[in-house]
């Protein structure tokens, strides 16, 4: 995700799913919500991460926080399989200490977490991967 910091050291890359075809069904869980997790680069840092997932006609868009790191942006999911989505990550804010942009595929397991990849956008070719559970909501 966003959290590599500039300085970070270059390493393997690897490939988002592609998308589904425009219009193609999918029969999909509800992640609308707030995840807590962690994640981890491929220098080894590691940071906690918050995403809010919303539905927006039937693609998911998500603010992503990283607080840590004071930083944070955007997911744009599209579906690419029953229980996976992939898409852009873009930060509006703390790009001075986090990654603009990226390609994040995210999976939704049989235990109900809520796994990412992330690949940097051309720069350094850096990666990060985490897992995120569904946050108690408290009233």
């Amino acid at each position: 995700m966003a959290p590599m910091l500039a300085a970070s050291v270059p390493s393997e890359t690897s490939s988002a799913a592609p998308l589904l075809e425009a219009g193609a069904a999918v029969d999909t869980p509800n992640l609308v919500g707030r995840w807590t997790g962690s994640g981890q680069q491929s220098d080894g840092q590691s940071w906690e991460i918050s995403l809010d997932v919303a539905n927006s006609s039937g693609s998911l868009h998500a603010r992503v926080t990283y607080p840590r790191l004071s930083c944070g942006g955007e997911w744009n999911l599209e579906s690419t399989g029953a229980r996976e989505w992939g898409g852009d990550e873009h930060i509006a804010y703390g790009t001075d200490r986090c990654v603009e942009n990226g390609i994040v595929h995210v999976r939704l397991t049989e235990a109900g977490a809520l796994e990412f990849d992330w690949r940097e956008i051309g720069g350094r070719g850096s990666t990060a991967r985490g897992s995120l559970r569904r946050a108690v909501v408290r009233r």
